[in-house]
């Protein structure tokens, strides 16, 4: 039960800025929609049901590359994660509590989602799509902590994850399906997390894909362990 406190106690502090703007959420509602239109008018029906996939396992991304790793990166600049360190939280306790911090962005994907699947009646791939956002999230989160534990300027910290964010789902084949790239440009294509994520999303909803499940699986196997092994050297807490 404490360490659920605690956890709490970190969400809320992280998501103040949210609640005390909800046009960061109006946002991107109105992106979601205009994104929507955009889609269905220049691509049809395929490309509304790739919006739907993308909206949670991109979207899930987005948010632990850029948004979990600038709160952590502010807090660290600012050395409020000075004040988490000598409190009972523990490191575990600080990155659940950020990732629920910014949960008000994950469930407006999620209900973005869940209306689009409804109407396409593919409302019965959700779950799968939400724990394949959870591990973009994560990945997300660990990629974006690496990149933010190298800066020393906090002008550089939203000039280093906002085009690494842009960079890793604009060009791969996330927002596009992979099988427009010749081979064996498709495959090298879909190597970055989202887009890996994104083929196993696709063959869920039916859509054609260039990974085999084989080939995706090894693919964030190994983004996992080079990410982890990465961070455990970078990041400190306590008398580390």
């Amino acid at each position: 039960m404490r360490k659920l406190h605690r956890i709490v106690g970190v969400a809320v502090l992280t998501s103040r800025w949210i609640i005390r703007q909800p046009l960061w959420l109006f946002q991107v509602a109105v992106f979601t929609l205009g994104f929507l239109i955009l889609l269905f008018a220049w691509g049809g029906l395929a490309a509304v049901i790739n919006l739907a996939l993308l909206l949670v396992v991109s979207g899930f991304w987005t948010l632990g590359l850029n948004i979990v790793a600038q709160d952590y990166g502010w807090n660290r600049i600012m050395k409020l994660d000075e004040m988490f360190i000598a409190s009972p939280v523990t490191l575990s306790d600080y990155f659940i509590g950020i990732i629920l911090g910014v949960s008000l962005y994950n469930i407006l994907f999620i209900a973005s989602s869940a209306l689009i699947l409804l109407y396409l009646d593919l409302i019965h791939i959700l779950p799968l799509l939400v724990m394949l956002g959870l591990i973009d999230l994560i990945l997300g989160s660990f990629i974006g902590l690496i990149a933010v534990l190298r800066v020393r300027n906090p002008t550089n910290i939203s000039a280093i994850t906002n085009p690494l964010s842009t960079l890793t789902t604009i060009l791969p084949p996330v927002y596009y399906p992979s099988t427009i790239l010749p081979y064996p440009l498709n495959k090298v294509a879909c190597i970055v997390p989202p887009a890996t994520l994104m083929e196993v999303a696709r063959g869920i909803a039916g859509l054609p894909t260039s990974l085999s499940p084989l080939e995706s699986i090894t693919i964030i196997i190994g983004w996992i362990l080079l990410a982890t092994l990465a961070l455990s050297r970078l990041m400190t807490w306590g008398r580390e």
